[in-house]
């Protein structure tokens, strides 16, 4: 669950607003200022994540070497959504429920584009191949 949560974070974007001056990066950020923060492009880093665009689940597997904040699927600090436990709880449970009887391929030759709104979400249907089990 994780790995598919670093390539297609719900919130894709992550605006908060600066409370006092700083340098983020070189960058000078002034107090009030809007800054954005992208799970989206953070958990496609190659100096974080290697082969960023791979699907490889057992990179979450044992101790991580790499910064707290690499991981941000639904933000983080105190401002975390307070949703997230839940969230992930409920899609290991769905998940589970519907593997058990069957089986989901995406359909041959499907590219799934995204659309971005408050969330990442498919553009349009995702068409999948169900067998039983």
């Amino acid at each position: 669950m994780s790995e598919s949560m670093r390539l297609y974070p719900p919130a894709w974007t992550i605006e908060r607003d600066a409370v006092a001056a700083d340098d983020v990066a070189g960058a000078a950020v002034t107090a009030g200022s809007t800054v954005a923060i992208s799970p989206y492009l953070l958990h496609r880093n190659p100096d974080l994540w290697p082969d960023p665009e791979g699907f490889r689940p057992e990179r979450f597997l044992g101790e991580q070497d790499r910064p707290r904040h690499a991981y941000l699927p639904f933000g983080g600090g105190r401002r975390i959504c307070v949703g997230a436990g839940f969230a992930m709880m409920e899609a290991v449970l769905v998940l589970a429920l519907i593997s058990r009887s069957t089986r989901l391929d995406l359909a041959p030759g499907v590219a799934v584009p995204s659309r971005a709104e408050v969330t990442l979400r498919p553009a349009r249907p995702v068409p999948m191949r169900v067998t039983r089990r």
